[in-house]
């Protein structure tokens, strides 16, 4: 997935471009002009991204953060309370609501020291693990907008079915109505013209 020991913010931006569109591309220029105009990435410097810079930890929870709000993408979150990290000093104070939420959505943890090391550089085996579990959210996702659509098909199709028998039924009712009406007409005339005989004879 990622080459090097490190990953860089135009690989970042190049796997949720791709991740988003469900689809697959190499140009990091493009991912990353995706990215800022999304909101995703940004820069103090004009909005200018280096491609080439690695991602810090802190750097990456903010991306990933913003990836799931401007993308409105449902994580479960886990029920439960975590004591703050014991590096939680060093994380920036911009930094602190996304890496909370890393955690509780448990795409981002600290190790095993309860440490969440905010500035050291993402490393390939971190990124893969962070980019497979936002994946199978993102497909989950998709799979139950998949079956809602569907779902309203099957329902459109039902009430459609539905519709057209009453259609039936109302038509048929009134062709009923209106057979009954000429018979009754036809019944009628037959009788005035027997009663009109027997006049006639009289």
């Amino acid at each position: 997935m990622f080459e090097g020991e490190k990953i860089t913010i135009g690989m970042v931006a190049t796997l949720l471009y791709n991740l988003s569109k469900n689809d697959f591309t190499k140009n990091n220029s493009e991912a990353i002009k995706w990215a800022i105009n999304l909101g995703i990435i940004n820069d103090a410097k004009e909005n200018k991204v280096e491609p080439d810079q690695y991602v810090k930890r802190e750097e990456l929870a903010i991306i990933i953060f913003r990836f799931i709000e401007k993308m409105n993408i449902n994580i479960p979150a886990v029920l439960m309370l975590y004591p703050p990290y014991d590096d939680d000093e060093n994380i920036s104070e911009y930094a602190k609501v996304a890496v909370e939420q890393m955690r509780y959505t448990r795409l981002m943890l600290g190790n095993e020291e309860n440490k969440f090391k905010p500035k050291a550089d993402v490393t390939k085996s971190e990124a893969e693990d962070i980019f497979a579990k936002l994946a199978k959210a993102l497909e989950k996702q998709r799979e139950s907008i998949r079956e809602s659509k569907s779902e309203y098909k099957r329902e459109c199709k039902r009430e459609s079915k539905k519709e057209s028998k009453r259609e039936c039924e109302r038509e048929s009712k009134k062709e009923s109505k209106r057979e009954c009406e000429r018979d009754n007409k036809k019944e009628s005339i037959r009788l005035n013209k027997k009663e009109n005989k027997k006049n006639k004879r009289r």
